[in-house]
């Protein structure tokens, strides 16, 4: 018989399987100009629009890795606008001519959506007890010790969702050729997040034939 600390580990460990499977981003909406023709663009600059040099740098080195990956010759900002404080659109096209780089992969937060949680008490009962321990011998001592009750309480908490814009522009005519809007929701671990963000933007790419 299955004790009910192997039983809350299993528990667990299925519930942990179960998230890892499961994309914390999600697409809400996705436009491209009907008049694109797929594979105009191979240079893209990398532009991620955020208040912390560290999450830029991370978000636009891993747009980076896997646009490169799938054979486009994409480009961090960062390295041509190394601050970007201050940093205009003026002088990103001012600058723009002599990158080489025929358009400009945007990205930046839109909205924080916020959201109170409230999860509902329960109560779980695992069977608890080792291989035909003594009490088995009587129904009533068996009956007794054959079951342990687990409750938790009930408790609330403020779930946050990331509303992500990515964009893609013609470097020549600033025109707007892709849009994609993903929702993420609050998570654990940065760099995860980053990384989950990112493939769902590539897939989006790649569903809509733009590079």
């Amino acid at each position: 018989m299955i004790g009910s600390k192997t039983c809350c580990v299993m528990l667990v460990l299925t519930c942990l399987l179960f998230l890892a499977g499961c994309s914390s981003t999600k697409i809400v909406t996705s436009w491209r100009d009907d008049s694109y023709r797929s594979g105009t663009f191979k240079k893209p600059l990398v532009l991620a629009i955020a208040t912390k040099q560290v999450v830029r740098a991370k978000l636009e080195d891993e747009l980076v890795r896997e646009l490169r990956a799938l054979g486009v010759d994409a480009m961090q900002s960062y390295r041509i606008f190394p601050e970007q404080e201050g940093l205009s659109a003026d002088t990103i096209k001012a600058k723009l001519p002599g990158t080489d780089r025929d358009s400009i992969l945007v990205t930046h937060l839109v909205d924080v959506k916020k959201e109170t949680v409230y999860v509902p008490a329960r109560t779980d009962v695992y069977p608890t007890g080792e291989t035909m321990p003594l009490y088995y011998d009587r129904f009533g001592t068996y009956y007794a010790q054959s079951h342990s009750v687990v409750s938790s309480p009930g408790y609330s908490y403020e779930a946050k969702t990331y509303m992500v814009e990515t964009n893609l522009y013609n470097a020549g005519n600033e025109k707007l050729v892709w849009t994609l809007v993903t929702a993420t929701e609050e998570p654990g671990s940065f760099d995860a997040a980053v990384k989950d963000f990112v493939g769902t933007v590539i897939r989006g790419l790649e569903k809509n034939k733009v590079f």
